[in-house]
């Protein structure tokens, strides 16, 4: 496995420790502690991109648009990451992760509207078997009456 796969694979398993730390973190501290935290090694990797960015790419000016959308894509980041950390306390690691994985679906959306990205028969489809995957894993079979219930009638 080289070049994308091998990224994407690596990407795949890191978020999947992600998920899994994250869910341990908030069940051992509260989430605004969790995110302070979190934001911590993002904090400390600046002067390290920064001197990446000017080696990789000498002599070029950062595009202003482009260092705003990036900008507001952490903030949107940090608002989506307070929101995940309150809810894993209150579910399951697996179905919060699973529902917030499916935001490829908003970004398509966002990329289709704008004229980015066209929305394709193909990309319907998948958002389709995406949509069906999230609802399986939120439904739950209705609960048997307890025998206490049952007592009662």
């Amino acid at each position: 496995m080289t070049g994308p796969a091998f990224l994407l694979f690596a990407a795949t398993l890191l978020w999947g420790f992600w998920g899994f730390a994250n869910k341990r973190a908030v069940m051992l501290a509260h989430p605004l502690h969790v995110q302070w935290a979190y934001a911590l090694p993002f904090a400390l990797s600046i002067p390290v991109f920064w001197w990446l960015a000017r080696r990789a790419a000498p002599g070029v000016i950062p595009s202003a648009e482009g260092v705003a959308w990036a900008a507001g894509a952490g903030a949107s980041t940090i608002a989506g990451l307070l929101c995940l950390l309150f809810a894993l306390r209150v579910t399951s690691a697996s179905t919060a992760i699973a529902v917030t994985s499916a935001y490829p679906l908003v970004a398509m959306l966002f990329l289709a509207v704008t004229g980015a990205e066209p929305l394709t028969p193909r990309r319907l489809v998948g958002c389709a078997i995406v949509v069906a995957g999230l609802v399986v894993l939120q439904w739950q079979p209705a609960a048997a009456p307890s025998a206490t219930a049952a007592a009662m009638r």
